[in-house]
This record gives structure tokens, sequence and C-alpha cells, in this order.
């Protein structure tokens, strides 16, 4: 009895693990199928959390690409104007609804523009979520990025 309880109890389950095939043969096959079927899709949706969580720390930038824009408080060009900016000025995205492109500039003020005045680039990683390491002489990768 004692030599039936440490043989069942070699991996801490209590089952009885020492034999190579616990299933009966007719259920493996059928098994097996389901196990790389629940792999696969444990895969999938690893790279979707993957693909999700890259994406929401991921920044949009519109650069101006007019000599003078206004940007509005709203999504409307009759909405009271927020403030100016020039041709060349970096915003980041925050919303797009229509023609309309929500941004923010770099003092954090929040208004609209419409999306023929800007040029939309592709995403980018947001250097306010990375953690910043310095460089190798030690000093910070970007100016934009304060050090830690």
């Amino acid at each position: 009895m004692k030599r039936l309880w440490l043989r069942r109890s070699r991996c801490g389950c209590g089952w009885d693990c020492s034999r190579s095939g616990s299933f009966r043969p007719a259920t493996r096959k059928p098994l097996r199928a389901l196990t790389a079927l629940a792999g696969l899709l444990t895969l999938l949706l690893v790279t979707f959390a993957a693909a999700n969580w890259h994406l929401r720390r991921a920044v949009r930038t519109a650069i101006v690409v007019v000599p003078q824009a206004t940007v509005h408080y709203g999504p409307l060009d009759e909405s009271s104007s927020a403030l100016s900016v020039r041709d060349g000025l970096e915003l980041e995205v925050t919303d797009t609804k229509g023609e309309w492109v929500q941004v923010t500039d770099a003092t954090r003020r929040v208004g609209r523009l419409r999306r023929d005045q800007v040029v939309l680039f592709p995403v980018a990683v947001n250097p306010r979520a990375v953690v910043n390491l310095g460089c190798c002489r030690g000093g910070p990768v970007s100016p934009d990025i304060p050090r830690l």
C-alpha cells in the first residue's frame, strides 16, 4: 500500500501518472485533434492580444500642410477656435471622425482640424509608454523624453 501511494504521488497530483497512457487508446486520437485545436486557438488569441496591446500604446502623428490652420473646439467650421497652428507642426492624433481629426499639441491643448489641412502618418510607438533607460553615454534617448 505504501509503494502504491509513493508511485501515485511522484508528480504531486495524486493521480496515477506513472503509466505512459492514462487514456484509453480509443480516445487518444479524438483528444489529439482537440488538443491541437485548443493550442491553435490559444496561439491566435495571444497574437490578437499582442496586436491590441501594440496599437493601444501607439500614437498617430498629423503634420500641418497648410500655411495657417485654425484648430477648432468642435468638428464644425462655425465652432470657436482653440488655437492657430502653422505649416510643419506635428500634432498627436487622438481621434478621427468623418472629415475631422482630433489633435493634441505639445502643451496638451485639444482641438479638431479638417483632414485636408494635415497629413496623417502611420502608427509609431508612444514615447511616453516606453521606459527611458538612456543611451550608452548616459544621456536621454530623445530630448522630448524626460530622464528617469
